[in-house]
């Protein structure tokens, strides 16, 4: 019996082979691109000879342990030849894996990482010009990520969990770092990073957590004038939105991140009420928890604010869970805007 993988020509075999690939990739016997290197002789040929393959990584060393860690990513790395790498990792490593690691990153592209300060420093410790997309999960101070950023020059994507500044406030602080690349940027708690970087290229403005003081946001963004597309706030309180959005009046897409214990609506009805405020905004995101139904107290502030700006604006409504839905009053209204010709989009997302 022939194998019919065997009779395709090898860029049809080698297109096959990368449809087995899960989302995530990690060294597992059991799954692609490992499992295809196990079944026989020309399989295994075809799959060491796809580069593609081999270009993603995920390794999460608190869910699995590995044997041999510093040999698994060599072997792994080498097998994408010069193909730009996606590496995401998790947990501590050691200085064995981080020199692995550093012999292979002038071809990673995207580094997702929750490194221990030490490890992130020691494994981006001269120039990167290869990443582009950079993400940094955990515990990491300012004064540990400036430097490491000098490193990345061309870095399109930042993204960043928890960034605490320790150092004292000082009458001469230290100029900010250029990053001419950088398009977007999500940041979650922090306190004085924007006052550190200026990012003349920047589309997309993720802020889900918190806001920055708005005398730092105001410097931030006189600082470095950029093409801001997409501005992305959560937890709002304590801040004049109305002083918020003279920051940036020509936005045209606002997307409001809500937590389980938010609410969108002190922002829905500014928006309802003060039409003048952002007027080229054109796309709005409302992120609603992961509650089995948008809460109702929402309804008439968001419905409020479809109706000041119709004929201006296009709503998407995201839901969080397999089980999400909206009240059927709600979406009888928002059928209404939809048949007088604004888009809506609804969209439910399965939990992980």
């Amino acid at each position: 019996m022939h194998d019919p993988i065997t009779r395709l020509p090898p860029e049809i075999s080698s297109e096959i082979f990368l449809h087995c690939l899960p989302g995530a990739p990690t060294p597992n016997a059991l799954q692609a691109p490992q499992l295809l290197t196990n079944i026989c002789s020309s399989w295994s040929h075809i799959a060491l000879s796809t580069h593609e393959l081999w270009k993603c990584i995920n390794v999460d060393v608190e869910e699995h342990r590995y044997r041999d860690l510093p040999s698994i990513l060599d072997v792994w790395l080498s097998r994408a030849g010069k193909r730009p790498l996606s590496v995401t990792l998790n947990g501590g490593f050691g200085d064995d894996t981080i020199s692995v690691l550093k012999r292979h990153m002038w071809h990673v592209q995207e580094l997702d990482t929750t490194f221990e300060n030490d490890e992130l420093k020691q494994l981006i410790a001269e120039e990167s010009p290869s990443i582009r997309i950079l993400r940094v999960q955990g515990y990491y101070p300012t004064s540990e990520v400036m430097p490491i950023l000098s490193f990345v020059s061309q870095v399109e994507i930042l993204a960043f969990e928890y960034l605490p500044d320790h150092d004292p406030p000082s009458d001469h602080p230290p100029e900010p770092v250029t990053l001419p690349s950088v398009q977007r940027v999500i940041l979650g708690s922090h306190e004085r990073f924007l006052d550190r970087v200026t990012l003349p290229s920047l589309n997309t403005l993720g802020l889900p957590a918190t806001l920055p003081p708005l005398d730092t946001m105001a410097r931030f963004l006189k600082r470095s004038s950029p093409p801001l597309q997409k501005l992305i706030v959560g937890n709002c309180e304590d801040v004049d939105m109305e002083d918020l959005w003279a920051l940036v009046p020509s936005l045209p897409h606002l997307v409001l991140m809500t937590a389980p214990e938010g609410d969108p609506s002190p922002i829905l009805t500014g928006l309802a009420e003060s039409p003048h405020l952002l007027p080229n905004l054109t796309y709005v995101t409302l992120h609603a928890p992961s509650e089995p139904r948008i809460p109702k107290s929402w309804h008439s502030p968001l419905l409020a604010m479809l109706t000041a700006r119709r004929g201006k604006i296009s709503l998407h409504l995201e839901m969080d869970g397999d089980e999400a839905v909206a009240e059927s009053e709600l979406i009888g209204a928002l059928q209404g805007f939809a048949a007088d010709g604004m888009e809506i989009f609804l969209e439910r997302r399965g939990k992980k």
